[in-house]
């Protein structure tokens, strides 16, 4: 019983996060469709492409797989449900990439690892994706 109203917990907290991401998608202009091979995809223009955008992006996929998860963690498919904590986990990382200033990084992390994650210390990554730059 405890795991279901821990699950349910989690369940509104997810809720939460997705409202909050859906009103920052309202700050940004939407893609276009634009033609590509025999068919088309959707593309924000160049200008619209911004640091911003790339944060709100990474947050609508965070945000999805963590309703994933939990849709994992109901009938117990723990690791399956950890895969995507992985794929959540890198998702944020890229975001604190970008806002974080230079230099803070590390300072952060101390503080963060103090606060109780120090057992996942050695899941952070040392280097972020060389195809974002800091603003």
């Amino acid at each position: 019983m405890d795991q279901l109203v821990g699950l349910n917990y989690l369940r509104t907290v997810v809720n939460r996060l997705c409202s909050i991401v859906d009103q920052l998608g309202s700050s940004f202009a939407p893609p276009r469709t634009v033609p590509h091979g025999d068919g088309f995809v959707d593309r924000h223009h160049p200008t619209d492409r911004t640091n911003g955008l790339v944060c709100y992006l990474k947050a609508v996929k965070a945000s999805s797989t963590l309703n994933g998860n939990l849709t994992l963690l109901g009938p117990a498919q723990v690791q399956e449900a950890h895969a995507l904590g992985r794929i959540v986990q890198d998702a944020v990382e890229d975001i604190q990439f970008l806002l974080i200033p230079r230099g803070r990084t590390r300072e952060l992390r101390r503080g963060h690892a103090q606060t109780g994650s120090a057992q996942n210390a050695h899941y952070r990554r040392d280097s972020a994706p060389s195809v974002l730059q800091r603003p």
